[in-house]
């Protein structure tokens, strides 16, 4: 549940970084993208991480955080298949 919607929330707010950062009105190209990478890499490791840490040093939970860091890579493991193999593999055949 926690991995599922860690992705989401991670879709979301990369929409509204990119909003937030083009009503920013940057003059030079570098700028925009320098404030999308700050956005996006300060939401995205607090989301990320913050339930790790949560279980780690509060809880003190080691089968926790071993339990979390398990569907982590599971559900990753299995988006990275889909996106990089099976939805390429499917197109091809469709425009065959």
């Amino acid at each position: 549940l926690h991995v599922a919607l860690v992705l989401t929330m991670n879709t979301l707010y990369r929409r509204l970084a990119k909003i937030l950062t083009e009503w920013e009105n940057h003059k030079f190209e570098v700028d925009f993208n320098n404030s999308m990478i700050v956005k996006r890499f300060c939401f995205e490791a607090i989301d990320c991480y913050f339930v790790l840490l949560f279980l780690a040093f509060y809880e003190q939970d080691v089968i926790k955080v071993r339990s979390e860091l398990v569907s982590v890579f599971h559900v990753d493991t299995f988006r990275r298949i889909l996106l990089e193999g099976l939805i390429p593999y499917i197109m091809q055949q469709i425009s065959d």
